[in-house]
Formats: structure tokens, C-alpha cells, sequence
């Protein structure tokens, strides 16, 4: 009995031995995003004194191992799935746990490199990692008084026509005015002429809350005013909770049921918004072009990838080294997925060309929400070029330069900032990444 109890622990070392080596062989060596998961899947970490004396090599190759496994993504769907057939849940109760899940995901890669940066309301965070809503926050303040400082915060609430009302963030003032002061140091960047536009998009499990609601569910922001009384002149804050809410109280797909992103319809409700608030006219969606590809079924709802056809012949390039170019096609119409969208997150800089010659030239500066956003500002420039400022996306010596030499370098005349909430005003990238980047 003992020796064939040895003799299956060892062949069990055996595999997995054999196991580890083939995934130390065939798993990817570089970085590189999952759009299921909008997160840097880890590369092989390098090799130092310093990485082994204090143990990040091995917890890399841990990292590297776990990201590089073949048919992971298969793997987590198929748990996911049989782990909900017994999760006995609230609809939500799920919903506030999956919007935790998604924002967690979101900011794995934008954490501040400075450990004393604020990354979060303390208390907002606590609540959200443990799956309650912010209503449940405000019942068990300690006092009217703590309660009364944190309404005069900006808010996101979920409202219902019974007078209920759901926080969903909360915003610090102090929050608000840092954040204000990078839009504006953005702007000083720009010539005399340029403009700097920020939205700032809830992500699609608080969507979906308002998208489904049976109970006429709408929401409502402050922060964004708040934000714009705070910013200087060229600055102008778009409040993408508003221009959205009327087509979710209809139902209509602004956001995925299977993807934490929004679709290309909610980006455009945004992007026409914009666009008429310059005094420009809107690319009509429904007169617009699309090729539609299945994507996923999830609770008996189908969702379904829509990528624009442009107007005119439209070029993409991925930028190396300032001026490297490699040309590759402006959406993948072959996938299902919303790496569809101007062919997915790609590294370090971008720069499409849609033939309108306007003259003129922007920047989107975003994480990967804007990739649907992006298509809908090409009919009024030039050039749209597009990078990743947060701190696992951009490499300033594979880009060739900072990002203030390759801002003046394309010669930028305006600058679009949108992130989801979980990179926005709260979140370490923008109090602590994002201006380091625009700083150097």
C-alpha cells in the first residue's frame, strides 16, 4: 500500500514538473491585456539580486504561470458558470458584488507607484470588498453628523421612483481638486486654441442596474459639476451618467451583459454629446454603418459586437520608438468580443487617420472604454491618436519618448481624457499615475 501510495505522489511530481516546464516553454514571455478580465496578464518577471533576496522573482513566475496557463479562459468561464448554478444570492446582492469584482479587475494594473497616494474612500472600499451597497454604508454611520459631512461629497446614485435612492461613489472634495488640477496642467500642454474634454463612464454591472431595472430605475451624478466649477479655462467635464440616462431608463443596450465595457452605442450617446456641445454635428448612428458579430448569451440576454464601418478610408498604425509605424486594420471583424473595437488595446501610442483633413489634430487619453469611443471622433480631425498612461500600460523607451514629448511631437490641438469609474477621479491612477505621467 505504501509503495503505490509513492508511486502516484510520485508521478504526481512527475506531471506536474513536466506541467510547469511545458508552460515555462509555451506561455507568452510579454505582458499583454485580457480584454475578458481589462487587466496586464503577467509576463516573466526579470531576473535580479534584488527580485530573489526579497521573493518577487518567484511570486513573478507564480504570477507568469497562472496568466500563461493554456485554455485558462475556458477554464474560468466554465467555474463561473458552475459556481453561479449554486450561488444562492440575490439578483442584488450579485450585482453589487459583481460591480466590486469589476471595479477590483479595473485598477489591478492603475495602482499608484507612490504608497501613500489615496486610492480609495477607505470606508467606500471596505463596503464594496465585502459585497454591500452604499445604502447599507449609510444606515450604520456612527452619527448624523458623519452622515451629513458624507452627502455634501459628490455623489452616483441609483434613484427609483419611490424616493429610494442607492450611493453607488462617493467623491472627496479633496479628490475633486486634485484631479481638477491635472486636467488643467493637461491643458497648459495644449496651444492657445486647444481644449481638453473629460468624461468619466460608470462601469457596465452599475449600467446593467439602471439598463434592467424593473422599477424605472435612473441615476444621477454630481460629481461632474463639481469637477467643472474646480477646473480652469479650456476644461470642459461631461457628465456621461446624464447623457446616458434617458436611454437606459428605454432599455437600450448602452452597456454589455456579458463584458464589464459599455457598447458602441453608449459610447456614441456620449460622443454626439460632445461633438454638438462644440458646435458640431453628430454622426448619425442610425444612418451609420455596422457590421455585427455574436458575442455572448449570459441570463437568456444576447449581446452582440456592432463595429463601425467608417465613412472614408480609415488607417491605423501602432507607434514604436516616436515614429516606428505598423499598420494593421482599424477593427477586428473577425472576433465576437469587444476587442473588436480598433482591434483592441495596443501598446504604447496610436494614430488613425479617417481622410477628413480638418487640420486639426486629438489625443484620447483612456484606458480601454474609449477603444468604442474612439471611431466617433475621427469625422472632425485629421489625425485621432490614442495612449494608455497607466502605470503597467505605458513604457516611455518603447514609446520613445514621455508623454509630453510625444504630445508636442504629433502636435496635439485637443485632448479627450475618458476613463470608466474605476480609473477615474477616486481611483490611484488618476490621483497618482496620471499626473506623474503628464509631469515628466
Amino acid at each position: 500500500m505504501r509503495r503505490v501510495s509513492f508511486v502516484a505522489a510520485l508521478w504526481w511530481l512527475l506531471g506536474s514538473l513536466c506541467l510547469g516546464i511545458l508552460l515555462l516553454a509555451v506561455a507568452p514571455r510579454m505582458a499583454r491585456p485580457s480584454a475578458s478580465e481589462n487587466r496586464m496578464l503577467a509576463g516573466f518577471p526579470e531576473l535580479s539580486g534584488e527580485a530573489l533576496l526579497d521573493g518577487s522573482f518567484f511570486s513573478g513566475i507564480e504570477d507568469f504561470l497562472s496568466d500563461g496557463f493554456f485554455g485558462r479562459r475556458t477554464a474560468v468561464s466554465l467555474t463561473k458558470s458552475a459556481l453561479g448554478a449554486f450561488d444562492l444570492r440575490s439578483e442584488e446582492e450579485r450585482l453589487v458584488a459583481e460591480t466590486a469584482e469589476t471595479d477590483r479587475l479595473l485598477r489591478l494594473d492603475a495602482e499608484c507607484a507612490d504608497p501613500d497616494a489615496v486610492l480609495w474612500n477607505e470606508e467606500t472600499e471596505e463596503e464594496w470588498e465585502n459585497g454591500f451597497s452604499f445604502l447599507h454604508l449609510l444606515l450604520s454611520a456612527a452619527s448624523a453628523e458623519e452622515a451629513g459631512t458624507r452627502r455634501k461629497e459628490p455623489t452616483l446614485t441609483i434613484c427609483y421612483p419611490d424616493g429610494e435612492e442607492k450611493l453607488i461613489y462617493s467623491y472627496p472634495q479633496e479628490n475633486i481638486r486634485a484631479f481638477a488640477d491635472t486636467l488643467d496642467t493637461l491643458r497648459s500642454l495644449l496651444p492657445e486654441d486647444g481644449e481638453v474634454h473629460y468624461l468619466q463612464v460608470p462601469v457596465a454591472s452599475v449600467g446593467r442596474r439602471v439598463m434592467s431595472s424593473q422599477r424605472g430605475a435612473s441615476w444621477k451624478s454630481t460629481m461632474e459639476d463639481a469637477l467643472a466649477e474646480a477646473v480652469g479655462e479650456g476644461v470642459y467635464i461631461h457628465n456621461a451618467p446624464a447623457i446616458l440616462n434617458n436611454a437606459l431608463m428605454r432599455g437600450e443596450r448602452c452597456y454589455f451583459y456579458s463584458d464589464p465595457h459599455w457598447t458602441e452605442l453608449g459610447a456614441w450617446y456620449c460622443a454626439a454629446t460632445v461633438a454638438e456641445s462644440r458646435g458640431y454635428p453628430a454622426l448619425p448612428y442610425e444612418e451609420t454603418a455596422y457590421d455585427s458579430h455574436f458575442m455572448e448569451r449570459k441570463n437568456g440576454r444576447e449581446d452582440t459586437v456592432r463595429t463601425l464601418i467608417p465613412l472614408l478610408p480609415t488607417h491605423s498604425y501602432i507607434l514604436t520608438h516616436r515614429t516606428e509605424e505598423m499598420e494593421i486594420p482599424f477593427m477586428n471583424r473577425q472576433v465576437g468580443s469587444y476587442t473588436a473595437y480598433i482591434n483592441n488595446t495596443r501598446l504604447p501610442w496610436r494614430r488613425f487617420s479617417g481622410g477628413f483633413g480638418t487640420g486639426r489634430r486629438a489625443l484620447l487619453l483612456s484606458d480601454s472604454f474609449g477603444n468604442a469611443f474612439l471611431p466617433y471622433l475621427l469625422p472632425y480631425y485629421g489625425e485621432v491618436h490614442m495612449t494608455d498612461l497607466r502605470l503597467s500600460y505605458y513604457d516611455p523607451k518603447e514609446a520613445g519618448g514621455t508623454f509630453r514629448e510625444l504630445l508636442a511631437l504629433h502636435e496635439i490641438d485637443d485632448v479627450y481624457v475618458l476613463y470608466s469609474t474605476s480609473n477615474g477621479v477616486n481611483s490611484g491612477h488618476s490621483l497618482g499615475t496620471l499626473p506623474k505621467q503628464i509631469a515628466q
